[in-house]
């Protein structure tokens, strides 16, 4: 979905698109927080101290720099996941005309706001 079509898209069916991606992006940040201290207990890394002068503080950085984009990635998909579920059950489509929906941006036509008129540009023109 370009840019132009999800500014024209209802706010009702603009805001779970949104909020499915933000909680993902909440949940991913609370588990890489989890996933951080527990880490640096593991690696023996005192808390709050600066990772980059601990002896396996690049292990931390690399392990915890791959946790986070992968839950991220899990979390946004599961997220959107179970948006195309919800669709599925709410508007009665198939698991796949859902999914083409959401993943293909296959949307109904009335999900859309009406395109204004285009102005020529000489008529924007103050006179």
């Amino acid at each position: 979905m370009s840019k132009d079509e999800f500014g024209r898209l209802k706010l009702k069916y603009k805001a779970p698109i949104i909020g499915a991606l933000f909680g993902g992006y909440g949940v991913a940040a609370a588990l890489s927080y989890v996933f951080a201290a527990w880490l640096a207990g593991v690696l023996d890394i005192p808390w709050q101290a600066p990772v980059r002068e601990q002896p396996h503080g690049w292990l931390w950085g690399l392990l915890f720099g791959a946790f986070f984009v992968l839950a991220i990635a899990a979390l946004c998909f599961g997220m959107l996941a179970l948006l195309t579920r919800r669709w599925a059950r709410r508007y009665g489509w198939s698991r796949d005309q859902a999914r083409k929906a959401l993943l293909k941006s296959e949307l109904p036509r009335d999900w859309f706001r009406p395109e204004a008129p285009r102005r020529s540009p000489a008529s924007s023109v103050p006179r």
